[in-house]
């Protein structure tokens, strides 16, 4: 489960930077949930943002982070090719949700989980590359939260991220 952690009440909806998987979490606070990927509906609202590397994205009813017979998660597919993208054998993933769009200085932090496939190529530092996680605003630009590399001996295992979201940073409300 993707959720984004409120301060307060806030509208509904967000355009995310990151592949994400489904596991519920508890939390004192009103959280918004993004996507619990509980339906291949879920999954549809994802894309292509940018990068050569060719991307698909489906549901996949068979891998849950918590294990839920009745959930999945976000499956990504994406084809890396050193040789044919050089500089740009990169992905980035969008998910698009309900406007209004999410005002972010009424968030306190983005939780997602994620699992890489321990069969993934890995970099010359032998790790699964650098993962960036934001918000995509209304004017198309970037607001970045956070990013971590994905080591090697993360794969087939869930991981989660709890990206804080300082209320300072420009551009949390569109």
């Amino acid at each position: 489960m993707n959720q984004f952690t409120k301060k307060s009440p806030v509208a509904a909806g967000i355009a995310l930077l990151a592949l994400l998987g489904a596991v519920p979490t508890a939390s004192a606070q009103e959280n918004y949930v993004v996507a619990g990927f509980d339906t291949e509906e879920d999954a549809f609202r994802w894309s292509r943002w940018w990068g050569n590397a060719p991307q698909a994205y489906e549901f996949d009813p068979s891998v849950d982070a918590a294990a839920n017979a009745n959930s999945g998660s976000l499956k990504a597919i994406v084809d890396f090719d050193l040789a044919t993208w050089a500089g740009d054998n990169q992905f980035a993933a969008q998910g698009s949700f309900l406007d209004p769009t999410v005002d972010g200085t009424q968030y306190t932090n983005l939780t997602f989980q994620i699992r890489w496939d321990a069969t993934s190529p890995v970099t010359a530092g032998g790790d699964h590359g650098y993962l960036e996680y934001g918000l995509r605003n209304s004017d198309f630009t970037q607001t970045w939260l956070g990013g971590q590399s994905i080591p090697a001996s993360a794969g087939n295992t869930w991981i989660t991220i709890n990206a804080p979201i300082d209320p300072a940073t420009a551009k949390l409300e569109a």
